[in-house]
């Protein structure tokens, strides 16, 4: 049996004590009317007419019928007493607690832990203005992501720059890994690791491929000197491991969900200054395509006369592998299921989603 968190122990502790009172309450009331005489035309006060007067007398009810003179017992003035003294303040001490209850409730919530339930998301671990820049390209990919942070703050400006239909943030500390079932690990597509520091990232990695071994994550790894690049290398581990010297942001997102563009991208980008202005896409050939079964060549012509876009490049897929063709020959055959590869503007990038008809990136 799992240990409880904290919340979960202050929730039960509440409800103890609350439980506690009712009944003592209860008591309370039943014993006061023992004590009480009111009349030959007063009934018997038993159990259930004291559970009932014990809701009525702190709503301000008062006797609400069922007293009909005051008390002259010394015992009954004394638990009159203490009703008044109680009565209200039980009420208060209620309404205060539920409201904490709630707030707490919308705090964890917002904290990530009453988890989500994103499938075939990106798992991000660390958050920074770089990460930040990933996550933007992902979500207007139409990618969800879950954001992991050990920073309170960072909870709130992550919120500031998304909406929580597209992104789930978890605030607890990276070793931890049993919360990370709140991500919804099990069904993300990715991982993307972005520690402060790449020996933390290093330790992030392995201990992620130990923990979740049997979910086969596929990692991209950003590592901040290139020196360390072959310590990234580990037999049995899918790892992209990409510097942030060489490679712009664009490009993680591109290992993250185009791998065509990643495999194709690096050279381009690690040569010349990345630019804000342009980026590179792939779109998937549908049956539907207006250049399913055309030539490269008709398609870069048309693309590039008509559109301003510059195919570069043509994804194949052949029995479950990749085969990437840069800069193919105008004769080579352009077949559905295909990945064509183009560097696009921000002018652009939305109609070529018009023009191939899906979403920017990979497709199961």
């Amino acid at each position: 049996m799992s240990e409880l968190t904290s919340r979960q122990k202050r929730i039960l502790r509440y409800t103890a004590i609350s439980i506690a009172v009712v009944i003592f309450y209860i008591l309370l009331v039943y014993t006061y009317f023992q004590f009480e005489s009111f009349g030959s035309n007063q009934t018997d006060i038993g159990l259930v007419q004291a559970i009932w007067y014990v809701f009525l007398n702190p709503t301000g009810l008062g006797n609400a019928g069922i007293l009909k003179s005051f008390p002259s017992t010394f015992a009954g003035k004394l638990i009159g007493v203490v009703f008044a003294i109680t009565g209200l303040s039980l009420i208060g001490l209620f309404v205060g607690k539920v409201t904490d209850l709630f707030k707490e409730y919308r705090e964890d919530r917002r904290l990530g832990y009453y988890g989500t339930d994103f499938k075939d998301h990106v798992l991000v671990i660390g958050w920074d203005d770089f990460s930040q820049k990933i996550i933007q390209d992902l979500v207007i990919s139409g990618i969800k992501v879950a954001v992991i942070t050990n920073v309170r703050s960072e909870v709130d400006r992550i919120y500031e720059e998304f909406d929580d239909e597209n992104v789930f943030v978890l605030y607890t500390d990276y070793e931890k890994y049993d919360q990370l079932s709140l991500a919804n690990i099990g069904q993300a597509r990715q991982v993307f690791l972005n520690r402060t520091a790449d020996t933390d990232t290093l330790i992030t990695l392995l201990n992620f491929h130990n923990r979740f071994e049997e979910l086969n994550l596929k990692y991209v790894v950003r590592v901040k000197n290139e020196d360390l690049l072959p310590a990234f290398e580990i037999d049995d581990v899918r790892v992209e491991a990409v510097t942030t010297f060489n490679v712009a942001s664009a490009l993680i997102a591109s290992h993250i969900f185009e791998p065509d563009v990643a495999a194709f991208g690096k050279d381009l980008i690690e040569s010349a200054d990345a630019s804000d202005d342009y980026e590179i896409q792939q779109f998937l050939v549908t049956d539907e395509n207006p250049w399913v079964n055309a030539t490269f060549g008709d398609l870069y012509w048309d693309l590039y006369e008509n559109h301003r876009i510059i195919p570069i490049g043509l994804g194949k897929r052949q029995n479950q592998t990749r085969e990437l063709l840069n800069l193919p020959a105008d004769d080579v055959t352009i077949e559905a299921g295909d990945y064509v590869i183009m560097i696009v503007n921000g002018e652009t990038a939305q109609s070529s989603e018009h023009l191939f008809g899906v979403h920017e990136g990979g497709h199961p």
